[in-house]
């Protein structure tokens, strides 16, 4: 996240979240009150590419648990707070 994002780099995002990603806005409640929180999630199972867009924008990248007789391994990279509006500011031309 130290250089700024190229052209190309936003436009090949937008492809990624066009094919892998969604936005979810989830309830929660802190101390009694209800909040919602931003998430934008990218899904897919070439960690590399995954890598390479946690390296541009951030986010916090899981392992998702797979059956090993009918799916791959996946990973999520998710944009929460913070990262979620540079991401999304970043690819919207591209959208």
């Amino acid at each position: 996240m130290c250089e700024p994002v190229t052209d190309a780099e936003a436009a090949y995002a937008a492809g990624l979240f066009d094919g892998e990603g969604c936005i979810h806005i989830a309830p929660y409640v802190k101390r009694g009150r209800g909040y919602h929180r931003l998430y934008v999630i990218i899904t897919n199972t070439y960690l590399p590419v995954v890598k390479w867009a946690q390296s541009r924008w951030g986010g916090y990248l899981q392992h998702v648990s797979a059956s090993p007789q009918r799916h791959k391994a996946a990973y999520h990279l998710r944009f929460c707070e913070g990262y979620a509006e540079p991401f999304l500011t970043s690819i919207l031309p591209y959208l």
